[in-house]
């Protein structure tokens, strides 16, 4: 199960901010799309069905935990 709180988590460490809001949009956190992919890689391990695609097109962090299911 994906926890939205792991991947708050896992979001601000990737971008080096002090906190990450579901409000903001993804790519203004500084995640390019390398990271991206390799956070993907990390969330297929509970989701093995997990779209790359569909991960890069979330707008903003709170469609990203939707797309992920994630576990509010």
């Amino acid at each position: 199960m994906i926890r939205a709180a792991d991947v708050l988590e896992q979001l601000r460490l990737a971008s080096g901010l002090d906190s990450v809001d579901p409000a903001e949009e993804l790519f203004d956190l500084g995640i390019d799309s390398v990271r991206l992919m390799r956070l993907t890689e990390g969330w297929r391990a509970e989701r093995p069905s997990l779209d790359f695609a569909a991960v890069a097109g979330a707008g903003t962090v709170a469609e990203l935990l939707d797309v992920l299911g994630a576990e509010r």
